[in-house]
């Protein structure tokens, strides 16, 4: 038993510095249910890669560390993220104006937790005219700074501003969060394409070991058509989770003062859940880990 509980440890610890590669790699975009570990999933990547990183809180008043997820970070605003007064068209019409580079977006990777809040798919017109850079910001973020952005978000798919979504290098779906005592168990199911996550495919199931020719033709087709799609699972210690997940209280209500004695508190209540086995899927696709 000790070595079945090692192996599925080791193993998770495993898929951890999967998706962390990942995400030091390419864009990444985290949906799902609320309570179904999103944030959680933000924490461990900070945790993991141990890097200075940006954390983006559009409507901010003050710099609040308890919205954070630890480590060295920065807290900007989303209007912070901008090539102003350029956008596409002035690319297409070959009229770059050229602005000033802002040095504390270098090699930190960018982390814009609750996207679904401020930047809700149903206000694209408002939030095309109020950030009409962005997009071109995002597409090209790589080569302007060398890092990464990343978004997280409560609800379907498409409920995150598509100028956003479709930047998405790798989707992942979280599907549940289960406690025992301190330690949070987390499922995920990565997505390699983006329409694959918008139908919300299952992964491949038929057994990986012993596939006849037909059935290893069948994977690479599968596969081939809708990229890899994997499940995964992931352990993380409470004492290693540094966020707020009731943030929103000091938002909008005048009378919270100081949550801290109840950050961790809050945490233990809200993000237990339950696993979704087969959440929202419509084919059996992809490959099962």
């Amino acid at each position: 038993m000790v070595i079945v509980i090692a192996f599925a440890v080791l193993k998770m610890q495993h898929n951890a510095k999967y998706l962390a590669l990942r995400f030091k790699k390419n864009n990444c975009i985290v949906f799902g249910r609320k309570r179904k570990g999103k944030d959680l999933l933000f924490q461990k990547m900070v945790n993991v890669r141990d890097e200075p990183y940006i954390i983006i809180l559009p409507n901010k008043t003050e710099p609040d560390k308890m919205m954070t997820y630890g480590g060295d970070c920065i807290v900007l605003n989303l209007k912070d993220l901008t090539l102003f007064p350029n956008t596409y068209k002035n690319l297409i019409d070959g009229n770059v104006q050229q602005v000033k580079r802002d040095d504390r977006l270098e090699k930190r990777d960018i982390y814009y937790p609750d996207g679904s809040v401020y930047t809700p798919s149903q206000y694209f017109k408002m939030l095309d005219a109020r950030y009409p850079s962005l997009p071109l910001f995002l597409t090209v973020i790589g080569h302007l700074y060398d890092t990464n952005f990343h978004s997280n978000y409560n609800g379907s798919f498409g409920r995150l501003w598509d100028k956003i979504r479709e930047q998405g290098d790798y989707f992942i779906k979280a599907l549940g969060t289960i406690k025992i005592f301190g330690v949070f168990f987390s499922k995920y199911r990565l997505y390699e394409e983006y329409n694959s996550a918008e139908l919300g495919l299952l992964p491949y199931q038929k057994a990986r070991i012993f596939r006849n020719k037909i059935e290893r033709a069948e994977y690479k087709l599968f596969t081939a058509t809708n990229g890899l799609i994997k499940d995964m699972w992931i352990v993380q210690l409470k004492v290693n989770i540094h966020y707020d997940t009731r943030y929103f209280k000091r938002v909008f209500f005048s009378d919270i003062k100081d949550m801290e004695d109840s950050k961790i508190f809050d945490i233990v209540e809200t993000e237990s859940s339950s696993v979704d086995s087969d959440d929202g899927g419509s084919a059996n696709v992809g490959e099962n880990d």
